[in-house]
């Protein structure tokens, strides 16, 4: 069950898992830089009117943050 700001969805699905791989990927697990991740993907979802994070909103949201690639 995957939950974005509060509200649990029963359905996982493909869009999801790939959202979750691509913020595993980028993140390496630091924790600081997730929360830049999410808050620069939710500007990403607000200015394309976007309801769901998808590895796209992730990628591109990594895309205008300065992140080492190690």
């Amino acid at each position: 069950m995957a939950v974005l700001r509060g509200e649990a969805q029963d359905v996982p699905d493909v869009t999801t898992t790939d959202a979750i791989a691509a913020i595993t990927r980028t993140t390496a697990g630091n924790f600081r830089l997730v929360t830049r991740l999410l808050n620069q993907g939710e500007r990403v979802m607000k200015l394309n009117g976007l309801d769901r994070v998808t590895a796209e909103v992730i990628d591109a949201a990594r895309d205008a943050l300065v992140v080492g690639t190690n």
